[in-house]
């Protein structure tokens, strides 16, 4: 019979190769590990990403957050993430539960980040720290009222309360805002900040003191 020539896989696939020898059909022709097939050319991955090769699409890698921006020519933007934890390994677009947006920086409305990188959903106990925050403040509003018009008339012992108040409330102030900081807290300091609901907010996204 008619024997009829063997088709060159770069004719089908730029850079491409076949995994077997033998192929019959063009389907055969697929990328090298490494590379991926990107408007029908095998192209190397980029660095946050893994390409297992044949016809499958890259992965990004712990630490990297990837995202296809045009589905058509498969451009792919990556991103380095603040941690392993907060962008796991697979599928490109993956975050840690409860996280979301660039680079997985944002947790999702009604939810907080803890050291593991995940973003829980908040308790109802943290809801309440607004509103008792507030009330905190109208009593010291009052006390000063009553207490500062003339120090000099009330006792030692009132000024040393209205005292303690106003230092309470700014060490509550600072706790909140050292919690808050950009750091991956080793223990004791992470439970030490978990025992305060607002340790679990974050300033990126709505939180649980909204």
């Amino acid at each position: 019979g008619t024997r009829l020539p063997c088709l060159d896989c770069n004719d089908v696939i730029e850079g491409s190769t076949t995994l077997l020898t033998g192929t019959r059909t063009s389907a055969g022709c697929v990328c090298k590990e490494g590379t991926f097939n990107k408007a029908g050319k095998c192209v190397a991955c980029t660095e946050g990403l893994y390409c297992a090769g044949s016809h499958a699409l890259p992965q990004q890698i712990a630490g990297y957050w990837a995202e296809v921006q045009d589905s058509q020519s498969l451009d792919i933007s990556v991103f380095a993430c603040r941690n392993d934890n907060e962008c796991p390994a697979g599928t490109m677009s993956s975050c840690a539960s409860g996280r979301s947006n660039t680079a997985c920086d944002t947790c999702v409305d009604d939810h907080y980040p803890v050291s593991s990188g995940e973003c829980l959903p908040c308790d109802s106990s943290s809801r309440l720290l607004v509103p008792l925050l507030l009330l905190v403040l109208v009593i010291l509003v009052f006390l000063g009222s009553v207490f500062v018009v003339d120090l000099t008339k009330q006792t030692l012992n009132q000024v040393v309360v209205l005292t303690s108040l106003v230092l309470l409330l700014t060490a509550l102030q600072s706790l909140s805002a050292i919690s808050q900081l950009r750091i991956m807290w080793l223990k004791p300091l992470v439970d030490f900040f978990d025992c305060f609901p607002f340790s679990r907010s974050t300033s990126t996204s709505s939180t649980c003191l909204a």
